[in-house]
């Protein structure tokens, strides 16, 4: 199983391809007002399974542990949005996003739209301050490769970043990540070639996130 996991890694990271991304911070924003973050939805173009915008939501919430934030769970989300009968549709906008924040105590909630051309993966993301419903950081990302790697359907070996999600310490999801890459235990809902374009892109994306100090 490690062997296998150390096969897949070395795919993911030769198909990644290459990649490009920008982004838009509010002049003047203070950062450090948000502490506690939440992503709130993922839109995939064309259709994606819950597992998947699970998967693209834990690659997020990996990059924003990096840059200092607390993050809310997975599962904190998808519970209060059935306890409140919330679509997930109706947190798009930005005074939506930032009413249904309030709801997990978030500072910050996080709207992502992905979609695919050909070879070419492309990601918006936008952060949208609770406190005033306010749009102050948007990022864009895109990765694409030339190799086509058929879809696994989740026996691949490897673990999803939201292994990981027990708790809210960069060192804890990093040791995760590690571990998953390693050990094979989970299986990705993504396959190998598409995740690596994904996680290249969202780094890109948010390459112009500033970190908290």
């Amino acid at each position: 199983m490690k062997l296998l996991g150390v096969l897949v890694a070395a795919v993911v990271l030769g198909a990644a391809g290459c990649a490009s991304g920008e982004g838009y911070v509010k002049p003047g924003f203070d950062f450090d007002q948000i502490r506690r973050v939440a992503v709130v939805d993922i839109n995939v173009g064309g259709g994606a399974s819950q597992a998947e915008r699970d998967e693209i939501a834990d690659y997020f919430t990996f990059e924003f542990f990096k840059r200092g934030y607390d993050m809310v769970a997975r599962r904190e989300i998808d519970a209060a949005l059935d306890e409140q009968k919330l679509q997930r549709t109706g947190v798009t906008t930005d005074e939506g996003a930032a009413e249904a924040g309030k709801i997990w105590n978030a500072d910050g909630v996080i709207v992502v739209n992905m979609s695919r051309h050909g070879e070419t993966i492309q990601i918006t993301a936008k952060m949208v301050a609770v406190g005033n419903g306010e749009l102050v950081w948007m990022g864009k990302g895109s990765a694409s490769t030339a190799t086509t790697l058929s879809t696994v359907g989740g026996a691949v070996a490897g673990g999803a970043i939201g292994v990981a999600m027990g708790g809210n310490r960069p060192g804890r999801v990093v040791g995760g990540v590690a571990g998953a890459a390693l050990g094979g235990t989970a299986g990705y809902a993504l396959s190998p070639g598409m995740m690596g374009q994904v996680m290249k892109a969202i780094e890109k994306t948010c390459a112009s996130l500033p970190r908290r100090a």
